[in-house]
This record gives structure tokens, C-alpha cells and sequence, in this order.
């Protein structure tokens, strides 16, 4: 039977068909949740926080008011009250901002060697003593300072000091002696000084006796012999002499009352001279005929002179000007006398034979003292006249 439809009639909805509309609507509500879920990894309706693929959190795109925690916590924003400011929110999370901050990744921390300490005790300990202050060793030192000492450690390391052992005999006045304080003193001590600063050498001065002297040259337990050592024609063997810094010449001394030429005065006059010196030998070669009165030692014949029973003395250059620095009764008679071969070259510092680069450098010292006038000044502080 065929049912007739009053096309007219209100339309009217079935009971299933409401509850259709219902379910759809629900569904869209649990899609947008879904999708809130998807997006965000946060329940629908819980604080909102934006963290990065990198762990760190970053501020919203959104306007939105922010409360700002203390370092360490995230920021937490408003609650958002409707599906659209949901939406909305998840739209701005999926923008990326513009400066990403890079992240912060924690130091790692090396294992500690055998004889380290450990580095939690490290930060127990306060800074003062577990670090030391930059520049502290270098405290109170100047620029200036610095380069000086550069300067003079380059200077050390590049030109070493030359180590000089000096002998001599100390008893052979106003040539080597020993003063009040005990100090070694003399011409030859102030000439072979010098020689050592000239050379730029540290030397150390020391006394032996007299026979001793050379021994320790050869023994190499020195290096310099300085005692009025008379340059001879053929050195013993390993021992060489420096060039002279003093000659060896004789010198006629005689009373202030003399007059005439010392030619007459040796006719007719008396003469005194140390028996078996060089002095004596020479008199008896110049004047033949001539009788000199020959006595032991230099003071005698100078005792001589002084209580006028002699005339006239010949000695030594050196030693006659120094004796005479201290009389009144007596005077040089005539010029200093020289003999090549009686009184030889001169006097010099001995020396080995090997040590020739060293020679040279002393000659080189006493050739330019002689030059500059040291010698002289040096002869007459000990002697009052020259005595080379």
C-alpha cells in the first residue's frame, strides 16, 4: 500500500538523526584535543611551556602576559580558556623564532690523573688557594728591570768570564807586599789588576815563596806569575814571559854636595855596590879600573851613602827612585843606565808556554797602558820617576 508524503508538513528530525549530530560534534571537539595533544606533548588545558629540540625554553610568539621564575624554572603562561586560543597557541609553537639561543651543555670533566686532586675537593677549597695569581712571582719588577736582566743574562751566556789565578811573592817591596789590613799591595800588584780588567778577566790573587812560584805555574794551579820576574833570553821550558811593563836599569845615587861630572866623581870618588849583582858586573866591564866598595845587600851600601862613607851608589832604577823618596841628604846622579845584555829586556808576567792566546791578550794590555800613560802614572805613585 503505497503511503502518500504531505510534502507541506513541518520537517521534523528523527531521534537517531539528533543523536548523529551530537556524535559529530563531539568527535570534532576530541579531534581538536587530539591534535592539541599531538602538537604540544601537553594535556588539553595544562600550562603551556615552548621548549626547543635543543632543551632550552623559548618565549612565546604570542602577546601574551608571561610571569618570569627565577633561573632554573620554565616559564609558565596563561591558561588558554577556549579551543581557538588552544589552537592559536599551538599555531604560534610551531613558528620557530628568529635568533634561537644556542644551548647551554654542561663541561666535562677530565679523569683525574695519579697526583691530581680530585675536583670536588678543589671546590671546597676557596679560590686564593687552589689557583696562584697571575704575575705574582714577577712583583715589583719594572720593565726596565727586566730588560736589564735580559741583558745582562745574554751578555753571561754569550762572552763567558775568564777565571785568572794570579801568584806572587809578597815580600819584595814597593813591588808585592802585604799592608796593615793584610791586603796584597805593590806595582806589580796594581799592574798585573789592571792588565785583568783590561782583559776583561776575574783574577785571584794569592802568596807563595819565592821558590814556589814557578812549580805552580808549571803545575797549573796558576795562571800568572806577577813578581818582578826578569824576561829571560831563553825562557825555562813550558814557561814564556809577557812584554815588559818595567825595565831593568841601573841608576848612580849620590850626595846633594857632589859637583862635577860623574865621570871625575868615579876617578876620584868612593862608590859603593851589592857584591855579585848584575850592578856590580856592570862596573866592573864600564870602568875596569875602578875599585867600588862591595857590600851585602842594597840597604848596606845605601846606609853607606847616608853616613857619607861612600859617595856615590849603584843599584837597582826601581829601588834607588823609591829609597829616595824618603831622604833629604841624597839625589839621582845622571841618567838611568841601560845595558842589553847585563840588565837584560826588562821585567814581565810568566806565563805557560801553551797558554799563547792568553799571552797575547796581556801584551795587548800592557802595550796599551804604556800608550795611555797608566804605566807612568803607576811609576811615579810607587816611585816618584819613571822606571820604564
Amino acid at each position: 500500500m503505497d503511503l502518500e508524503v504531505d510534502r507541506h508538513a513541518p520537517f521534523r528530525h528523527s531521534p537517531p538523526m539528533r543523536w548523529l549530530l551530537l556524535i559529530n560534534a563531539l568527535a570534532v571537539v576530541l579531534l581538536a584535543g587530539s591534535l592539541a595533544i599531538l602538537v604540544e606533548g601537553t594535556r588539553f588545558g595544562a600550562p603551556a611551556t615552548n621548549i626547543s629540540s635543543e632543551g632550552v625554553v623559548r618565549e612565546p610568539a604570542s602577546s601574551r602576559q608571561e610571569t618570569t621564575m627565577p633561573t632554573g624554572q620554565e616559564s609558565i603562561t596563561e591558561q588558554p580558556s577556549t579551543v581557538a586560543e588552544a589552537v592559536a597557541q599551538t599555531a604560534a609553537n610551531l613558528i620557530p623564532p628568529a635568533s634561537p639561543v644556542p644551548p647551554v651543555l654542561p663541561v666535562p670533566r677530565a679523569k683525574p690523573s695519579d697526583g691530581d686532586v680530585p675536583m670536588h675537593e678543589l671546590e671546597d677549597q676557596p679560590l686564593a688557594e687552589t689557583e696562584t695569581a697571575v704575575g705574582e712571582e714577577h712583583a715589583g719588577v719594572t720593565d726596565t728591570d727586566t730588560q736589564a736582566a735580559t741583558q745582562a743574562a745574554t751578555q753571561a751566556a754569550v762572552v763567558p768570564v775568564r777565571q785568572l789565578r794570579i801568584v806572587t811573592e809578597g815580600a819584595f817591596p814597593p813591588f808585592n807586599y802585604f799592608d796593615e789590613d793584610g791586603a796584597l799591595k805593590g806595582f806589580d800588584v796594581a799592574a798585573v789588576q789592571e792588565v785583568c780588567r783590561r782583559i776583561e778577566a776575574e783574577c785571584t790573587l794569592t802568596a807563595k815563596p819565592w821558590d814556589d812560584l814557578q812549580p805552580a805555574l808549571l803545575a797549573n794551579e796558576a795562571d800568572i806569575i806577577a813578581a818582578s820576574l826578569r824576561i829571560e833570553t831563553v825562557p825555562g821550558a813550558g814557561t814564556t814571559f809577557s812584554e815588559p811593563y818595567y825595565a831593568l836599569y841601573g841608576r848612580f845615587v849620590g850626595l846633594r854636595t857632589l859637583s862635577g861630572s860623574r865621570l871625575d866623581i868615579l876617578n876620584t870618588g868612593r862608590i859603593a855596590v851589592q857584591a855579585g849583582t848584575i850592578h856590580a858586573a856592570y862596573l866592573n866591564e864600564v870602568y875596569p879600573d875602578l875599585v867600588p866598595l862591595e857590600v851585602e845587600s842594597l840597604d848596606a851600601a845605601l846606609d853607606a851613602l847616608k853616613e857619607k862613607k861612600v859617595e856615590l851608589v849603584f843599584a837597582d832604577n826601581a829601588a834607588t827612585l823609591d829609597w829616595l823618596k824618603g831622604q833629604t841628604c841624597c839625589m839621582v846622579f845622571g841618567g838611568r843606565v841601560e845595558h842589553p845584555v847585563l840588565f837584560g829586556t826588562g821585567i814581565g808576567f810568566a806565563l805557560r808556554t801553551a797558554d799563547d792566546e792568553l799571552k797575547q791578550d796581556v801584551d795587548q794590555a800592557i802595550s796599551s797602558m804604556k800608550e795611555d800613560g797608566t804605566l807612568e802614572r803607576l811609576s811615579q805613585n810607587y816611585f816618584g820617576g819613571r822606571i820604564f
